[in-house]
């Protein structure tokens, strides 16, 4: 070994090896830290690194896109299909469910710590609820197009008594007023004609009888109609009532009388119209234009096709129990 150490050749090899060593060390030194020049490695990595980055930037902007246009077409579902047929609407919270980023995209973090990955990921499965979800209230507006010929004669759109300008007047519209028997300023939500007892009350859409109630106060005797695509009806302080929960009726039908019953001071009808749950002013759906004719042509037909021809007894018995039990 001591040989090897003297031999003059062996110390120059060591000592251009030490000189290579160091002189590489000070190159690496002067490149990277010096004159901040990149390794071929690290340049290598930097272009894949900028290259992911421009796909990304460009993933963003086509999201961006998909996501503005996902947006229009939410803004006139509601604004006007979902609003036509009388369909409820969709919150938001249900349209922009949030995701869990921590939980189910923390795993992207590993191979991106910028959370760039983890950020497109999270739109792209956002984007992919939302259309979703845009595609089943589509899918409803389609059923209710299928029976869309069905819609003119559901919506409530003649007056709920013949049109005879001799025998009735409008003795409370719509509206804020002085109540007449509690003395007190309150809402009316629906519009009163005031006309004889016994005078009938007909069915201004199509629709099924949703309620029959009879009550000491308030409406009294009274009749809600469902007429589909988010419109009810209510027609109260009725004397006679002709119908049953769960009938089917046809606009134009004879469904009660006019009565006294409830908290009234005179004979009248009440008569409402609710849209999505809310009462909206009767008035703005009559057709003013309907003559007494048209309108008796309108009961005419539908009585030819007998209608009620069976209920008023079967209800005349269900009334009788109501009046046993209280």
């Amino acid at each position: 070994m001591s040989f090897i150490w003297r031999s003059a050749k062996f110390r120059r090899s060591l000592a251009l090896f030490v000189g290579s060593v160091a002189l590489f060390a000070l190159y690496l030194h002067l490149y990277v830290y010096v004159f901040k020049l990149d390794l071929p490695r690290t340049l290598t990595l930097r272009r894949e690194n900028a290259a992911l980055k421009t796909r990304s930037s460009l993933l963003n902007r086509e999201l961006d896109i998909y996501e503005a246009d996902l947006a229009a077409m939410s803004l006139r579902d509601e604004d006007i299909y979902r609003s036509i047929f009388g369909l409820s609407s969709i919150p938001e919270a249900k349209r922009n469910a949030a995701f869990s980023v921590k939980e189910d995209y923390e795993y992207l973090d590993e191979a991106d710590r910028s959370g760039g990955a983890r950020d497109l990921f999270a739109r792209a499965d956002g984007l992919i609820y939302k259309a979703y979800v845009q595609s089943r209230s589509y899918d409803e507006i389609e059923l209710m197009l299928s029976h869309a010929d069905n819609m003119s004669s559901c919506i409530p759109a003649i007056y709920p008594i013949l049109p005879d300008r001799s025998v009735f007047r409008i003795s409370s519209p719509y509206g804020y007023r002085y109540h007449p028997l509690l003395k007190r300023r309150r809402m009316h939500t629906g519009i009163d004609f005031a006309l004889p007892k016994g005078n009938g009350v007909y069915a201004t859409g199509d629709g099924v009888v949703e309620e029959v109630k009879v009550e000491v106060r308030g409406y009294g005797r009274q009749v809600v109609i469902n007429h589909g695509f988010g419109y009810k009806t209510r027609y109260a302080h009725l004397n006679k009532i002709y119908v049953a929960p769960g009938m089917q009726v046809k606009r134009g039908e004879l469904i009660a009388s006019v009565g006294n019953t409830g908290l009234s001071s005179g004979s009248h009808l009440h008569y409402e119209v609710i849209y999505k749950g809310k009462n909206v002013n009767p008035y703005n759906y009559f057709d003013r234009d309907i003559s007494l004719e048209q309108y008796k042509d309108i009961v005419g037909k539908v009585s030819a096709e007998g209608a009620n021809d069976y209920v008023l007894p079967i209800h005349r018995k269900a009334l009788k129990s109501k009046r046993k039990r209280r």
